[in-house]
């Protein structure tokens, strides 16, 4: 047997649609938000002689011996856990690297100059 849904049926189905809809778009956003709490932000600068090095480089971001993030940009910004890493630049033929530790909500420059 077939039945019909009445019109108040089918505004009450399409507004609990709608709702739930929101309900999830409320958590993603929120557990967004909250990640991005949870991150520092790590500022990479390649330089030569006191300028920006415009040109391309290889940068490496390791945790340990991971490879978190890594760019052939001479300036990178990386959003990471708070916690302990290490930069290493590579640039005209030379090796550069720095330790550093990154607080969650934290932000901090690593300025290297090429060779």
């Amino acid at each position: 047997m077939k039945t019909n849904r009445t019109t108040g049926e089918k505004i009450a189905n399409g507004l609990l649609a709608f709702g739930v809809a929101v309900a999830l778009t409320v958590i993603t956003l929120g557990s967004r938000e909250a990640n991005a709490a949870q991150t520092g932000a790590l500022h990479l600068v390649a330089t030569i002689k006191d300028g920006p090095a415009m040109q391309a480089v290889s940068w490496v971001v390791k945790q340990g011996d991971a490879v978190v993030k890594s760019t052939h940009s001479h300036s990178a910004t990386f959003h990471l856990p708070g916690g302990d890493y290490s930069a290493h630049l590579e640039c005209n033929g030379t090796n550069r690297s720095r330790s550093f530790t990154l607080r969650s909500g934290g932000d901090i420059d690593i300025v290297l100059a090429c060779g």
